[in-house]
């Protein structure tokens, strides 16, 4: 209250003790710094996508370096523009599966950096809530070199399959009937 003279009189307020508020803020703001770290800095490539638009929302330094794609160009990407040519199919089939509320899901795909090299990758994709908003966290595993490596297994194993039928037909059988052969003469 002021006086006539507009000066102060008197003082009216609340007082409210707000430490513990304050320090439920403090512990958010490091708990969403802890995970921001964990998005920002894995050496996994990341993103999170809106699972209406399938436009990218943010992505990870690992999948900026892995697809070298630069950040902004990135953000302006969708889901499709990383699909080879020809699976655009199989993203739709993805969509309408995620948008059934599947909170996590884990599926194998290929995806094509920028350079235009297809890669096999391994998705692990799970719903978060950004903002109100429902978007997907991906990991992305890029599978490339061990889809190869089980593939030549694969072609080594026929190798050896074909190798091992020779030695048993082609060698054996002949050299079994050579060897009763012998015995009959040694008897003879």
């Amino acid at each position: 209250e002021v006086d006539a003279q507009k000066r102060p009189v008197r003082l009216f307020g609340i007082h409210q003790d707000v430490t513990e508020r304050k320090l439920a803020e403090i512990a958010l703001e490091k708990s969403e710094e802890k995970y921001r770290n964990l998005f920002t800095l894995s050496p996994t490539p990341m993103w999170v996508y809106d699972v209406d638009t399938l436009h990218f929302l943010d992505v990870n330094e690992a999948a900026i370096k892995h697809y070298d794609y630069p950040k902004e160009e990135f953000l302006a990407m969708t889901l499709r523009d990383i699909q080879p040519l020809g699976q655009n199919g199989e993203v739709e089939e993805l969509t309408n599966a995620l948008q059934a509320d599947l909170a996590h899901c884990h599926y194998f795909t290929k995806l094509v950096k920028k350079s235009g090299e297809v890669m096999e990758v391994d998705i692990k994709d799970s719903v978060i809530d950004l903002g109100g908003r429902q978007a997907r966290l991906v990991i992305a595993t890029d599978i490339s070199e061990r889809v190869k490596y089980m593939e030549a297994i694969k072609e080594q194993n026929v190798r050896l399959r074909e190798i091992a039928w020779i030695q048993s037909h082609v060698v054996r059988a002949p050299l079994a009937r050579m060897m009763g052969l012998v015995d009959l003469l040694k008897d003879y």
